[in-house]
């Protein structure tokens, strides 16, 4: 008999006819916690720590072996008296749930939302967007609610709650970085006001607004959240959600949404110029070569870095990749070592020609990023 153990709301397990009762609130709590981990063990002692708390009865044990065997003839309602249990099977000193992963909502749930966030990383939102929202669409309420006062059980749906909030922040980048910023305005603004604290719903909420042409809404929005977070735990925004604010307030064309194609993704390198203003160099798509100097020919024209070489350095594209070859006589860096050759840049990669700084950034892998609120130049 196929079983399946839903965690994602209220507890319950399947088989082919629907729910399966399983008795009273201990027997209940023994199935829950087994499937929080399902082919491992987990001992009797801890198990009884879990059901009856630090001041258990001297009988818990006794009683939780019989839990135990009422389970199985639940479980398995065809075994024979004497032969061995196959899903809640013994092992050592406690027991396991010999059951697929797959087999509980939970863990088929955290398998899809890290796939989705790879996907995301990779620069492919359509296909991350799907997944994501199958993982989401696992979830049917607050979990395991019954056993709020079962601290394992209580602790592992908190930290369910947390990954759940995490993998609809993904969704939503993924939305963003498909260009569906006017569609996702409503439910983030719901989103915020039912967690105010989370200030990448905030950072989505204000790149959203702007996208839609309503930049005085996206900073309004940034003074709502400085005002809740000052009024709830006493703190400002975190640094690159201020710098979100300030790119807004340039109009900063890195905020601008870029469509891409399913090849490489669209690029751009961020940087002050000699008044201290930022700028974005937009990388051109597919195979390409920039060059980065002190000539007015150069592609990047830094004039203002005397440090800066005539011909500096180069980056190019093979079409999907970005590198940067030093050109210079005095080094180019990235992420603080000098170049040695050709370097294949990534998202974030903060490079060094002469004193200038310069942050590469990739469009879609930055949308995709959890911690992404603004350029990270300096």
């Amino acid at each position: 008999m196929h079983l399946t153990f839903r965690l994602l709301g209220s507890f319950e397990v399947l088989g082919p006819e629907g729910p399966i009762a399983l008795g009273g609130l201990k027997q209940r709590a023994i199935v829950a916690v087994l499937a929080l981990t399902p082919g491992r063990p987990v001992s009797a002692h801890r198990l009884v720590e879990e059901i009856w708390g630090p001041e258990a009865p001297a009988q818990a044990t006794a009683s939780l072996q019989a839990y135990v065997s009422n389970l199985r003839r639940i479980l398995e309602p065809d075994r024979a008296p004497r032969e061995q249990a196959r899903v809640l099977v013994s092992d050592g000193a406690g027991y396991v749930l010999a059951v697929e992963p797959e087999d509980v909502d939970a863990q088929r749930f955290e398998r899809l939302a890290g796939e989705g966030k790879v996907l995301l990383r990779d620069g492919r939102p359509d296909a991350a967007r799907e997944v994501l929202i199958e993982a989401l669409a696992l979830w049917r309420g607050t979990a395991l609610t019954e056993f709020r006062d079962q601290p394992v059980i209580a602790s592992e749906a908190a930290r369910l709650t947390e990954v759940r909030a995490e993998t609809l922040e993904a969704r939503i980048a993924a939305d963003l970085a498909l260009g569906a910023h006017a569609s996702v305005i409503a439910e983030l603004q719901r989103l915020v006001d039912e967690e105010p604290l989370r200030e990448q719903l905030w950072a989505h909420l204000m790149l959203a607004l702007y996208r839609s042409a309503r930049q005085s809404d996206a900073l309004a929005a940034y003074q709502q959240c400085r005002r809740r977070l000052d009024e709830e735990v006493g703190i400002e925004p975190h640094p690159s959600l201020r710098q979100l604010e300030a790119e807004i307030l340039q109009q900063a064309p890195s905020l601008d949404w870029v469509p891409t194609s399913a090849g490489a993704a669209a690029a751009s390198l961020a940087y002050r110029d000699e008044a201290g203003s930022l700028q974005v160099f937009p990388l051109p798509p597919g195979t390409a070569r920039v060059t980065v100097g002190r000539e007015a020919a150069a592609d990047l024209w830094i004039f203002w870095d005397k440090r800066i070489s005539r011909l500096h350095a180069v980056l190019e594209c093979d079409g999907e990749r970005w590198a940067v070859r030093d050109e210079s006589s005095n080094g180019s860096y990235v992420n603080g070592d000098r170049l040695d050759g050709r370097q294949e840049l990534s998202h974030d990669d903060e490079l060094r020609f002469g004193a200038t700084l310069v942050t590469f950034r990739v469009h879609r892998e930055a949308a995709a990023e959890p911690t992404y609120l603004g350029t990270n130049a300096p």
